[in-house]
């Protein structure tokens, strides 16, 4: 825990500090502490006869992020219904409050693929179409990674509406992709069950045998599917017959829980397949909880970036609905009330914690 808060202190440094030696410059460019980044001149040139399928990923990505926006307004009504299971469907990462600090330090990484994939689609999106793009960098905000890319605003201004439509949707669908990718991962290399990843030395558990990497499949003569089934059949009596499934073969056990509640088991609520059976407990654990990670993040950086807010990437698609159909005040109605609704969800979802 202390290495891991050391390390936000670090990242928090390096994006503050920065400032305060008054190092701006054309490449590195610091506007307010806790704001830091290393500009890189790039080139967006003219591609030479684009493939269909360049053409046909475009305008898939404008299909895929008015999907991911119709995803995030979907999220924002379900927020405003009381007890929505979508109840915290928006929740920032704040370290300490909403995810803890050694998570966090993990997620950063991911973080930081997500955007970066984010804004590499927005520049391959221009460089297909012929858009240049004067630069692109990465840098800090505070502890969390940024990216961005610069087109050419005058270049890109005299592109077509749809051109424009492609570069704005590149980057949300790019996020859409991965975290359906991830998705997919997760739905084949896991299923239903109740697998133990540790047992507490001493418990009733291990007095009986019970071993990391089994899977608790009855209890009692009660199936158990999930973790809801485990604790009703722990509290079923005090001597326990259990059924787990080590490796291929069923193995029952007796647990004698000696007056106590708990087992001494740490459990997860799913059971890994495939390539992930054969790893060890833990590091299944996380190789899936990075494919969660990857699922939750990327989704959330697309939504977020789909809805139209302004300056998000959906907003500024609205912006060429409104330039094309001259509905100005529509429009910007529209957004406003987007930002409004959204805001709403995000201290919805915080006020559980307080």
């Amino acid at each position: 825990m202390a290495l891991e808060a050391l390390a936000l202190v670090a990242l928090v440094a390096a994006s503050v500090v920065p400032y305060f030696l008054n190092k701006s410059s054309e490449r590195l460019f610091t506007p307010f502490p806790g704001f830091v980044a290393l500009r890189f001149p790039v080139e967006g040139k003219p591609t030479q006869g684009k493939s269909r399928i360049v053409e046909a990923s475009l305008d898939l990505a404008i299909v895929i992020t008015v999907i991911l926006m119709l995803i995030g307004y979907t999220l924002i009504v379900r927020t405003l219904v009381p007890k929505s299971p979508a109840g915290g469907a928006f929740v920032p990462l704040i370290p300490g409050v909403t995810v803890p600090v050694n998570l966090l330090v993990s997620l950063i990484w991911i973080i930081a693929i997500a955007v970066v994939v984010h804004e590499l689609f927005h520049y391959l999106a221009c460089v297909w179409q012929g858009i240049r793009v004067r630069s692109a960098g990465v840098g800090l905000l505070l502890f969390f990674p940024i990216a961005f890319v610069e087109p050419d605003e005058e270049n890109l201004m005299r592109s077509p509406p749809r051109a424009r439509a492609r570069v704005y949707s590149a980057g949300p669908a790019a996020n859409g992709v991965l975290a359906a990718l991830a998705l997919v991962l997760i739905t084949v290399l896991i299923e239903k069950g109740v697998y133990v990843i540790d047992v507490e030395e001493g418990s009733p558990a291990w007095a009986a045998g019970i071993k990391k990497g089994d899977v608790i499949i009855e209890v009692n003569g009660q199936r158990v599917n999930n973790l809801i089934d485990l604790r009703k059949a722990i509290s079923s009596g005090e001597l326990l017959k259990v059924v787990v499934l080590r490796g291929e073969e069923k193995v029952t056990l007796l647990v004698n829980k000696d007056g106590r509640e708990r087992i001494g088991v740490y459990v997860l609520p799913w059971v890994p397949k495939g390539p992930l059976r054969g790893l060890p407990p833990e590091e299944a654990a996380k190789a899936v909880q990075t494919l969660f990670w990857t699922h939750g993040v990327n989704l959330g950086l697309g939504v977020v970036n789909a809805l139209p807010m302004f300056i998000t990437d959906g907003g500024k698609l609205v912006s060429e609905v409104k330039r094309v159909r001259r509905l100005s005040s529509v429009a910007d109605a529209f957004q406003l009330i987007t930002v409004i609704l959204f805001v709403h969800a995000l201290v919805g979802s915080l006020r559980p914690l307080a």
